[in-house]
């Protein structure tokens, strides 16, 4: 105010608000910084840089590197401050998890974050975690005829509620935004995993027809 007050003719006066990073957010907190790598993280954008810089970095061909990125996003997920797990922050998470083929981790970060009180996830993490539910109960299905084991009722129940819950999302996805190619290939795909660990015969020719009519839809 005061170098206002003797240099309003000039932009001086605004430069410590004008200038700097756009995207800093002073927060409030403890003012401890929480370590990790050999740094300190202080702030929330500092965590999301960090994880989206891990999601980048997964490389099939290099399982070493894979498990050090484990370990790292092992040691940044215990770390993030209650107070910063928001939906936009733990969609981050989830993205880091699904790149590193953490499937069980994605989708504990992306159930947190489609909802979270806030409603910063993205959509996306709504799709993401739909397909992730229906890798999921395939894998368990699969191993489970490989086993030539039969899936515990209170198992196939839970199945079959994740499933459900995720064409819940997915169709609300299209009834109000847009129903798009992906969207509908993905309702297919929660019914063709419906169809798998459906309750009998004519159930399951039941969903495989919903699925096909969705993937004729996301064809057309």
């Amino acid at each position: 105010q005061k170098t206002f007050q003797l240099h309003g003719h000039t932009n001086t006066w605004g430069a410590y608000q004008c200038y700097g990073n756009p995207g800093f957010v002073l927060e409030q907190g403890s003012g401890r910084g929480s370590a990790y790598g050999g740094q300190s993280f202080y702030s929330r954008r500092e965590y999301r840089d960090e994880l989206k810089s891990i999601a980048e970095q997964p490389d099939a061909n290099d399982p070493a590197r894979n498990s050090w990125l484990f370990e790292r996003m092992k040691t940044l997920s215990a770390m993030l401050p209650p107070e910063l797990r928001d939906g936009e922050l733990l969609t981050d998470l989830g993205n880091a998890w699904h790149e590193l083929g953490s499937f069980d981790e994605a989708i504990e970060a992306y159930d947190a974050a489609v909802v979270s009180a806030d409603a910063r996830a993205s959509l996306r993490s709504v799709e993401r975690l739909a397909n992730l539910h229906c890798r999921m109960v395939d894998r368990k299905w699969y191993q489970a005829e490989a086993a030539k084991a039969e899936w515990d009722a209170k198992e196939r129940q839970s199945a079959i509620a994740q499933l459900e819950l995720a064409g819940e999302r997915l169709q609300w996805l299209n009834d109000k935004f847009a129903s798009t190619e992906e969207r509908l290939a993905l309702l297919g795909r929660v019914y063709k995993s419906l169809a798998l660990v459906a309750d009998g015969p004519a159930h399951s020719r039941e969903m495989l027809k919903k699925a096909e009519r969705f993937y004729q839809q996301a064809s057309e």
